[in-house]
């Protein structure tokens, strides 16, 4: 992810050949454009990078879906449970949402708050195949990211400028789901993952001493760069009883590619201007494999517990990601850059609740709560790149009316939490401090035919 985590204040970069970039385009891209453009990135209201839950159900029950979910996006929360339809399935959901972060540091930066709006969006369809006992299902989704964008910010060096972060990641999902009996079922979906990044740090800032070259600072911009990668989930579904149903699902670690940026280096204070490198990416971005427990109980007709134990293994998708550009448009620039910057993630363990009561045959009320272990170390963490979340509320109802449609709808509140902390490979010295939080709403219409 974030290259502000790349640290420039501590030398000028080394040089490197890397092989040659390959341009993507087509109606897969286009596709993951529509959801992915339909956003800002949210760092409150994720696990790590991932959403905590996709849907109304998903979300009223606190992301606890795994042993629940029977509709067409449980092709992507579990898709066995796609076995369980009698026919056909569609949902489709916005998600508006609102959230607040500041950034505080010893440079008299204090409580700069951005605030903003956005939404996000979700589509899925199911159908079972025939009279067989298979089922299949596709999905377009928003699956994460992370980031931020402060202006104004004063500088290390003296200066007032700008740090941003977009990082974004949207899917199509296509699955399958096999009904051996009655009470056993299993299934696979395929995650085809893309990915999109705009980063800058400091970019109308430019530092340079030639006594002391080890104080050199460039700022930059990254832009234009975006990626395709894929991952791959199995899911089983067991109704061990009349009133329990266990579930479980495995996710293959997922690698994704950043390529086609645009690098540009401020070397103004060196002589050299804006030093644009026309070919630029981000390696060793990948998301982790994940293994889900999940179980269902009803105690009596109306009401309804789940519960979803995660690991997710991020120590092993986010270590050290390095930023590659090449092909500079100054002979005198160094012919390839490679900044790394070591994230050294750690896993990360979530532990989702929910609560569902049927008030009537057409009305159902939800209410739920997901915590999660923060992955990322203290040290590592930057104003635009502060997965700092651990508490999510969640709450919601639906109801459903003639022809098979239902409405839902469901409540995500993130309390506000801040983190205090030194980063040496960032320019925000010591004890620099982090606050997010927010609310998001989603509004979702399905019918089942």
């Amino acid at each position: 992810m974030s290259m502000n985590d790349v640290a420039f204040a501590s030398g000028g970069p080394r040089r490197q050949r890397r092989v040659p970039m390959h341009a993507r385009g087509n109606v897969l891209c286009r596709l993951c454009i529509v959801a992915l453009g339909a956003y800002s990135t949210m760092a409150w209201a994720t696990n790590g990078l991932n959403l905590t839950s996709y849907g109304a159900e998903s979300t009223g029950l606190g992301g606890a879906d795994l042993a629940v979910t029977q509709d067409a996006l449980a092709v992507n929360a579990n898709p066995a449970a796609m076995a369980q339809l009698a026919a056909s399935s569609m949902d489709l959901y916005v998600v508006p949402y609102r959230d607040s972060d500041s950034h505080t540091d010893q440079y008299g930066n204090d409580q700069l708050v951005s605030e903003r709006n956005g939404f996000l969006i979700g589509a899925a369809y199911a159908q079972a195949l025939g009279h067989s006992d298979f089922a299949a299902g596709i999905a377009l989704l928003v699956q994460g990211g992370t980031g931020y964008h402060y202006k104004n910010l004063e500088t290390a060096f003296g200066t007032r400028d700008e740090a941003s972060s977009l990082f974004g990641v949207s899917k199509l999902v296509p699955g399958v789901s096999w009904r051996i009996n009655d009470r056993l079922s299993l299934g696979a979906n395929l995650n085809i993952l893309y990915a999109k990044l705009e980063e800058s740090l400091f970019p109308q800032t430019s530092v340079f001493d030639p006594n002391n070259p080890s104080s050199a600072f460039f700022g930059l911009r990254f832009q234009g760069a975006k990626g395709f990668g894929y991952d791959g989930r199995v899911g089983l579904r067991y109704r061990a009883r009349d009133d329990l149903t266990l579930a479980m699902a495995y996710t293959s670690k997922g690698h994704v590619p950043i390529t086609g940026g645009e690098l540009q280096l401020n070397e103004s204070a060196a002589g050299a201007g804006i030093v644009t490198y026309r070919d630029a990416r981000l390696q060793g971005v990948s998301f982790p494999q994940e293994v889900d427990i999940g179980a269902a109980y009803r105690p009596i007709a109306p009401l309804l517990l789940a519960l979803e134990v995660k690991w997710l293994d991020w120590s092993g998708a986010l270590r050290t990601i390095t930023v590659e550009a090449r092909n500079p448009d100054q002979t005198s620039a160094p012919p390839s850059l490679s900044l790394p910057s070591h994230l050294n993630y750690h896993d990360q363990y979530v532990l989702a609740g929910g609560i569902a009561w049927r008030a009537d045959d057409q009305t159902t009320l939800r209410g739920g709560v997901n915590w999660a272990r923060r992955p990322s170390p203290d040290q590592n963490l930057s104003p635009t790149f502060a997965t700092i979340q651990s508490l999510h509320l969640m709450a919601g109802l639906s109801r459903s009316f003639g022809a098979g449609w239902s409405f839902g709808s469901a409540v995500e509140y993130q309390p506000m939490k801040s983190v205090t902390y030194t980063n040496p490979a960032q320019p925000f010295g010591v004890n620099a401090k982090e606050r997010n939080g927010g609310t998001l709403l989603t509004l979702m219409i399905s019918r089942n035919w």
